[in-house]
């Protein structure tokens, strides 16, 4: 089972047959987890074993790695490198933080920057990419904080609790997260200094 380690944060291979799937299934069919992810699907009447066979393509899957991410040892949400093309070598980057009391804690840039990690140092990839609704400032702030740049404004592309808001991309090159690694290196020896 492939794991990766980062400070306090794990992201672990999730399975099937995982002992968190029960409380995955209740993220995702969590209003509030759900209203800025963009998977409305979730809140029409998906039963667990539709939730189970998502999860199940995924772990089949040659172009997603789909993780549990653990803090301290639980389970505080999913993240997924998704859509890898491997003649492209790009892929997108999900992230969702399910349980709410962990939030706010920083927890998401770890995650991301563990997967960003990853992706390009074994995976080889050479462009990444992410999404999230214009409301979802956590998000943005995700993104920019682990070194990806904002590439576009999609114009009111989303419906939202009753109203349009734009869908925001941002990306990352092989040569930006090189510099954005650097620099963190730079940072850490500072530190210990």
């Amino acid at each position: 089972m492939l794991e990766l380690h980062d400070g306090p944060i794990t992201l672990r291979e999730f399975l099937i047959n995982d002992s968190c799937f029960g409380t995955y299934y209740e993220w995702v069919r969590c209003y509030e987890n759900m209203r800025l992810v963009g998977r409305r699907e979730y809140f029409l009447s998906v039963d667990m074993e539709e939730v189970r066979e998502y999860v199940r393509q995924l772990g089949k899957s040659r172009s997603d790695c789909f993780f549990l991410i653990l803090y301290e040892g639980n389970a505080i949400g999913t993240l997924k490198i998704g859509h890898i093309n491997w003649e492209t070598l790009t892929a997108d980057i999900g992230v969702m933080i399910g349980d709410r009391k962990m939030r706010g804690k920083g927890l998401s840039i770890l995650a991301v920057k563990a997967a960003v990690k990853y992706s390009f140092e074994v995976l080889g990839m050479r462009k990444l990419s992410g999404g999230c609704a214009s409301e979802n400032i956590p998000m943005q702030k995700c993104f920019e904080q682990c070194g990806f740049v904002k590439e576009g404004n999609e114009r009111q592309s989303l419906y939202i609790e009753g109203k349009y808001q734009d869908h925001l991309w941002y990306g990352m090159l092989i040569d930006e997260y090189k510099t954005f690694r650097e620099r963190m290196e730079k940072c850490r020896d500072v530190k210990d200094a």
